[in-house]
């Protein structure tokens, strides 16, 4: 996520304050509504039950 500017400690902070979630159009994937600052995110999140972990797609700036 260097690329949009967050470390993990800043994805493990948006994921401890998410708002809600729904499945992604793509099948095994989830889209969790959170914030950062003051603007809105949305994290593209997969589970991984094998593992036991939650990998993280993708993190996107939602624009008003």
């Amino acid at each position: 996520m260097e690329e949009r500017g967050l470390a993990e400690t800043d994805l493990r902070a948006m994921l401890e304050d998410a708002a809600d979630y729904r499945e992604s159009a793509a099948p095994g994937r989830f889209i969790i509504a959170t914030t950062f600052g003051v603007q809105n995110w949305e994290i593209v999140v997969e589970p991984d039950e094998r593992e036991a972990v939650l990998v993280v797609v993708t993190a996107y700036r939602v624009e008003s």
